[in-house]
């Protein structure tokens, strides 16, 4: 793998980041250090990129574990299929594992693992279903896709979907990879419901970022309405199966309506305005 390079993205931070990578350039890896001090992932993805040379951009996160052959996986699988799609394969993901620190929680069901960064499609080599994409902890562009269509360096969350988002829309296509399998550390201060809620709705936030132009927005906007009536209605009625799955699409749908109403330029401070007056 004597073209492969390593590009550590320093992302603004105030720990030893610069001094443990330099340990790993004393011979063991062609690896550079590159410093970006504007805080937010997808700045950081970029400026990677734009500190690249090769054909194919693989991305990996700072608590993702990648097995040997995961360069060799993911140059194989471009290699072998870049003539199957007519052009249109522009990505490529793998299955990721979540692995806790503290062991999985018990109230973690499957439907909340995507926020886990859970991600298993099998065994077997086939296109990303509608609806799904890639994780951005465990992916590999082309080079010419990422020149034609950046990163949104606007971002501070969401990049990945807002990215998938504009390809999709464009007719591209991404081929699950199962040989690039990466585990994902988890800490212990994510394995709560309290962060799990609170995930959920600044996710529901920013969905009007990853949504552009007016129809969209009022598209969603209608979606997010009929979904809290729905999901309200089975918290009072429904059992008790996979509530906290309920809470959790509540508290999204709630921040996208929030997240609508600041665009469409209702004041910060809508609720203290439209407060009922307090009687007597």
């Amino acid at each position: 793998m004597s073209s492969l390079e390593v590009i550590v993205v320093d992302n603004a931070s105030t720990d030893a980041t610069k001094d443990v990578v330099e340990v790993f350039t004393r011979g063991i890896l062609p690896l550079q250090y590159v410093y970006e001090g504007r805080r937010g992932v997808s700045r950081a993805r970029a400026t990677g990129f734009r500190n690249s040379t090769g054909r194919y951009i693989a991305y990996i996160d700072d608590d993702v574990q990648a097995p040997p052959g995961w360069c060799a996986a993911i140059c194989q699988a471009f290699e072998q299929n870049a003539e199957a799609y007519h052009g249109k394969l522009a990505a490529l993901g793998g299955p990721v594992e979540p692995v806790f620190e503290t062991g999985r929680p018990p109230w973690l069901t499957a439907d909340l693992e995507q926020y886990y960064a859970r991600l298993d499609l099998g065994n077997a080599l086939q296109l990303f279903p509608p609806g799904c994409c890639p994780i951005s902890a465990n992916t590999a562009l082309r080079r010419e896709i990422l020149k034609d269509h950046p990163w949104d360096e606007s971002l501070l969350m969401c990049e990945d979907v807002e990215l998938f988002n504009r390809l999709t829309a464009s007719g591209f296509v991404y081929l699950y990879v199962p040989a690039m399998r990466v585990s994902h550390f988890v800490p212990a201060e994510r394995c709560t419901v309290e962060w799990l809620l609170a995930r959920y709705h600044s996710e529901g936030l920013y969905q009007k970022h990853v949504r552009h132009g007016f129809l969209p927005k009022a598209r969603l906007m209608g979606r997010a309405s009929l979904e809290l009536l729905r999901f309200s209605a089975c918290l009072l009625f429904g059992g008790e199966q996979h509530r906290l799955f309920r809470r959790c699409k509540l508290k999204f749908q709630v921040g996208i309506l929030e997240g609508l109403v600041k665009v469409w330029g209702v004041p910060e401070d809508y609720r203290e305005r439209f407060k009922p007056p307090k009687s007597g």
